[in-house]
């Protein structure tokens, strides 16, 4: 039927690949590591020859409801956890370093690229819980000091030392002015 069309039109047109869905956290299950999906999606590709980034450990988007289909980002659970007392906080910390270190860890040497944080500098939502960096015009994009975001970075560093972490977000350099460039820039 049609997906095969499609599989045959994208090894027709194309030499590389980033998962879209398969590997997000809501993708991956309640805890965000069971590997059904994303491994059918990364055998595929290995199968046909095509390399792949994968896409993304995190995504620390405040949600605006709890309907499933508006959430792609992190889960529910974690965000509640987040937003809770100190005790949960580090609850929702350990759960968010499981996650990247088991799904690093499952893809080293396999999948050595990742997407970190899925619009990181548009939805810091894990700074303003963890770094207290509410004002998201002054504080959020103007780190200084230790960040959540470097403990983040260094499970998965200690994951798989090869890993390539890239920032994956928009509207940067496609606004009228310059503000969004330093604004990144900085962070």
């Amino acid at each position: 039927g049609w997906i095969n069309e499609y599989r045959d039109v994208f090894l027709d047109n194309f030499n590389y690949s980033v998962a879209g869905n398969a590997m997000k956290w809501y993708s991956m299950g309640e805890n965000g590591v069971d590997f059904t999906l994303a491994d059918r999606w990364y055998n595929w590709h290995t199968a046909n020859g095509i390399p792949v980034r994968g896409h993304t450990l995190l995504w620390g988007k405040k949600s605006s409801t709890t309907l499933s289909e508006e959430n792609m980002h992190d889960p529910q659970w974690i965000e509640d956890l987040m937003e809770g007392s100190a005790a949960q906080k580090e609850q929702a910390k350990a759960a968010i370093i499981n996650r990247i270190e088991t799904v690093v860890g499952h893809y080293a040497g396999k999948i050595d690229e990742w997407d970190f944080n899925n619009e990181l500098w548009n939805y810091d939502h894990y700074r303003r819980q963890f770094d207290g960096q509410t004002n998201w015009s002054t504080g959020s994009h103007n780190p200084s000091g230790p960040s959540i975001l470097a403990e983040f970075a260094e499970a998965a560093t200690g994951a798989n030392p090869d890993i390539k972490l890239y920032h994956n977000d928009y509207n940067i350099i496609t606004q009228s002015n310059t503000g969004n460039a330093t604004s990144f820039k900085n962070l």
